[in-house]
């Protein structure tokens, strides 16, 4: 959708300035949703343990895993 809209604009004849802020808020958007997702890559060992699903239902019927 994004390149198509820059497209559009340039069709359009739109100033340069404003295609320009067009792809520079696309391009903010794009690079925020990768440095998200390399932060919850990083969190993942942490969030894998934190949602051990056999270990829950284990707790949540009273079973206790320590001797």
């Amino acid at each position: 959708m994004g390149i198509v809209g820059v497209l559009l604009l340039v069709a359009v004849d739109v100033p340069i300035p404003v295609t320009m802020l067009v792809v520079g808020m696309l391009l903010g958007a794009a690079l925020r949703d990768v440095g998200i997702a390399r932060r919850n890559a990083r969190l993942w060992p942490i969030q894998q343990e934190l949602f051990d699903w056999p270990k829950i239902e284990a707790l949540a019927q009273g079973v206790d895993d320590k001797p």
